[in-house]
């Protein structure tokens, strides 16, 4: 048997992506064929059944509902496998014969964009490792908030600091040139699955460094400080070409490449940070009794992200732990303002993945009444700091803007969807308003005009109608025929009638008919081009939300060092730790304060041992933990 022209062109698209699930679009469905089908089925628990035969054979179908996809997208991505999204991308009541389709993006571990699907408290990162020249280079970004890093490793021939920051950073899915690859098979391996990261193999890039240059627009790479380090630049452009290849027809909310220098922070190796329990336990991999646990009091997600980072990289420079400090003891001394502020951080949404789906193309209505409404609360908290210089450099004048677009544009009940119109706000648009005129006063309209042609033609008994197969027209008895205007064009005959339609009957039944569709169509259209206004000035919604993380983080600690007693460490250039009455940040809390017994510590040049002996469970343990961690506390 010959093939379907659609099947054909399923084949054709297929063979570019044999690695992928791919979810071929057909109508209101996705569908999938053969062995995706089959691996569809048996992973998502869809119905397996079959289509015309090809070649002799029944052809494997399973099939969802195109709007309701996310959450089948997330549960094979998390299975470890890739999701290629075959899209419509012709209108199909304008085609003749087959609907032109193709990929307009594949979902990887390291690269969903729906974030819903995503802990709203955890960066989904996408990390690459280059080795070259003796130094090893790592960039990791997350695609749905624009953070792209790069840092360089050095004297690493065990690997060993490598995978520290990998265990620090825990990307979803890690790239790796296979030779590499094979050279670490068991570390990359063992990594992937105490991590639960997907490792996959892709091709070295020729010229990354004219690639990341002609990608962002600068001439030179020295606009990010990273034109030396040649290992992450290899790593920062196999990422990117990664990302790109993605998202094959969006854009990617990256601005800039930031450099990590890795010596400004202190180095806490894999087995130091999982037996300390910074942000994961180890039973149940869950923050709970840890000591991201204590100190989270952030009233938004990006605060909580924005922390876990601050815990995981413990500064060295005096100078910034002391402006750190003055920050906390700010919000410590003002206690109305902090009240006041925690009160509007409680109301911002998360602006950092809200600039991101403007960015990629998938927002919606509701998407940006939450901008709107984290727009009017971080002006108010800018008006609660005007004293200080936490908001210097950001661009109220714009963010007003942004505020009022939105306000005018925008229904505050906007659906999730985008596609079924009831986004736009009455007034907003002229053309959209006439259409809504009609459709609210259609059947006074048809009497206005009736009344019209009655007085026009003298016909008293002319009568609007309408049916399924002519739509509206003027019935005239076969009496008055001799007053039917030349303008009136004939569409039918009865024994005692004759029916007519003019060309404001016809454009009025065209717009009433089509109003639908015509709204909707009005409504997308005006809805990408305010997000595109938006779009232009995602620079200042990317430091707004900077900041606002870091405030979120800095009012967390205050909350934290209040209720908790913490003291406000000081700083020597002795070599020594001095510790009086020394708590453990994380037993305290899960046996109560009245329970727990403070502890001494001072460790220099001359005693910088101890030997610590006692019976199980007498709290050797405990002790020796809390002085790491008011060491980090104190750092942090």
């Amino acid at each position: 048997m010959s093939e379907t022209p659609l099947m054909k062109q399923y084949r054709e698209i297929k063979e570019n992506h044999q690695d992928s699930i791919l979810f071929f679009r057909l109508g209101d469905f996705y569908e999938m064929f053969f062995q995706d089908a089959v691996t569809a089925s048996k992973e998502l628990g869809l119905t397996l059944t079959s289509r015309n035969k090809e070649k002799g054979m029944d052809v494997p179908l399973a099939g969802i509902p195109y709007h309701s996809s996310a959450s089948y997208i997330t549960k094979l991505v998390n299975k470890g496998y890739k999701v290629a999204i075959c899209e419509q991308v012709e209108d199909p009541r304008t085609v003749k014969g087959i609907v032109k389709r193709e990929v307009v993006k594949i979902v990887t571990p390291g690269t969903v964009i729906d974030v819903d699907s995503l802990d709203a408290t955890s960066n989904n990162y996408l990390l690459s490792v280059k080795h070259l020249d003796n130094k090893t280079g790592i960039a990791y970004l997350d695609i749905t908030t624009g953070e792209f890093k790069v840092l360089e490793i050095e004297d690493d021939s065990d690997y060993s600091k490598t995978f520290n920051e990998l265990y620090k950073i825990e990307p979803k899915e890690i790239l790796v040139e296979f030779n590499f690859y094979e050279a670490l098979k068991d570390k990359f391996d063992d990594y992937s699955k105490k991590i639960d990261s997907k490792v996959t193999l892709v091709n070295k890039l020729r010229d990354p460094e004219n690639f990341l240059t002609d990608y962002f627009n600068i001439v030179s790479l020295e606009s990010f400080g990273i034109s030396e380090a040649k290992a992450a630049v290899h790593a920062a452009g196999m990422i990117l070409d990664y990302a790109l290849s993605m998202q094959v027809d969006g854009d990617l909310p990256l601005e800039k490449i930031e450099y990590i220098n890795i010596t400004n922070f202190a180095e806490i190796n894999s087995t130091t940070r999982r037996n300390l329990e910074l942000t994961r336990n180890q039973r149940e991999k869950t923050s709970y009794g840890t000591l991201l646990w204590v100190l989270d009091k952030c009233k938004t997600s990006m605060g909580t992200r924005f922390l876990k980072k601050i815990i995981n990289n413990p500064l060295l420079e005096i100078e910034e732990i002391k402006k750190r400090q003055d920050d906390l003891q700010y919000f410590m001394d003002n206690i109305l303002i902090r009240e006041e502020i925690k009160e509007k951080l409680g109301e911002v949404y998360d602006l950092e993945r809200l600039a991101g789906k403007i960015v990629l193309g998938n927002e919606n209505g509701k998407d940006l009444t939450a901008l709107k409404k984290s727009i009017i609360s971080s002006l108010e908290i800018m008006d609660f700091l005007r004293e200080t210089a936490f908001f210097t450099g950001i661009d109220t004048k714009t963010l007003t803007q942004i505020r009022d677009i939105i306000e005018e544009s925008i229904k505050e009940d906007a659906p999730f969807s985008i596609r079924e119109g009831n986004i736009i706000k009455r007034g907003y648009n002229q053309e959209l308003d006439e259409i809504f005129k009609i459709m609210s006063s259609g059947k006074d309209y048809l009497l206005e005009i009736e009344a019209r042609e009655k007085e026009r033609t003298g016909i008293k008994n002319l009568k609007i109608k309408y049916n399924k197969v002519f739509g509206y027209f003027l019935e005239v008895s076969n009496s008055n025929k001799d007053l039917v205007p030349e303008d009136y064009i004939r569409k039918q005959t009865l024994s005692n009638a004759e029916r007519y339609i003019t060309e404001e009957l016809k454009e009025y039944e065209d717009k009433i008919i089509n109003s639908k569709s015509k709204v909707e169509e009005i409504e997308y259209y005006l809805f990408k081009e305010i997000s595109g206004k938006i779009k232009e000035k995602k620079e200042v919604l990317n430091k707004l939300s900077e900041i606002l993380a870091y405030l979120d983080v800095i009012i967390s600690f205050a909350v934290t060092a209040i209720e908790n007693n913490y003291v406000r460490p000081e700083f020597v250039d002795d070599y020594v730790i001095d510790i009086e009455e020394g708590r453990h940040p994380v037993v305290e809390k899960l046996i109560g304060r009245e329970d727990f017994v403070s502890n001494n510590v001072r460790m220099d040049r001359e005693g910088n041992f101890i030997i610590l002996t006692g019976p199980n469970m007498a709290g050797k343990s405990t002790y020796m933990k809390q002085i790491g961690l008011i060491q980090i506390l104190a750092q942090i």
